[in-house]
């Protein structure tokens, strides 16, 4: 690569190293972003199915409580891991 800082200095001179691991932190953070979505997208689901106004019982949903509330730390958690 032979690519140079803006400074004088050799010492800060970025290695392949150094790019190696951006670019291995930006998947990361990619990854948890997109965790953090899926999670809140069956949320979504979930809470529009349990307050379903159709009578039918085939569309109403017996969701967990304490599996909905995971579910919204697991997004949470995805969201600050991929800041």
């Amino acid at each position: 690569m032979n690519q140079r800082s803006l400074e004088p200095n050799t010492t800060c001179d970025a290695g392949i190293d150094v790019a190696r691991k951006l670019l291995v932190f930006e998947v990361v953070s990619f990854s948890f972003f997109l965790f953090s979505s899926l999670v809140a997208q069956g949320l979504k689901l979930a809470i529009n199915l349990l307050n379903s106004k159709d009578v039918d019982e085939a569309f109403r949903a017996h969701i967990n409580l304490k599996v909905l509330r995971l579910g919204m730390m697991g997004s949470v958690i995805g969201s600050v891991m991929g800041c």
